[in-house]
């Protein structure tokens, strides 16, 4: 299995359509995002290696969770973020810090 397989699965715009912040969409239901970000998690333990060119993305998409008022949302995402970070290759981590430093700085961390 490779990207082109990933590509074909749709699993990265189907992250898109689930992961979106509670602020953004109006009709958001909790437990839609918890099934994307399982997804999330899935995929990044099943495939860390095929996933490093999509990495930024999925990160992009799980950083506004980190800090929801869901407990449950806010844990899993940061539990997913730490086992993706503990699994990349030296240039995956190269890829994803600068990008993670970049979005500290955003309003979801206030």
């Amino acid at each position: 299995m490779g990207i082109k397989e990933v590509a074909n699965m749709k699993i990265i715009e189907f992250l898109e359509e689930t992961l979106v912040p509670k602020e953004k969409a109006k009709n958001q239901n909790a437990s839609l995002i918890l099934s994307g970000l399982y997804l999330a998690k899935a995929v990044t333990t099943i495939m860390p290696k095929i996933l490093e060119p999509y990495i930024p993305t999925i990160f992009s998409m799980i950083m506004p969770f980190f800090g929801d008022t869901s407990s449950n949302i806010r844990d899993l995402s940061i539990k997913i973020t730490k086992h993706t970070m503990s699994n990349l290759s030296s240039h995956g981590v190269n890829i994803a810090i600068p990008m993670m430093i970049k979005g500290t700085s955003l309003t979801y961390f206030y």
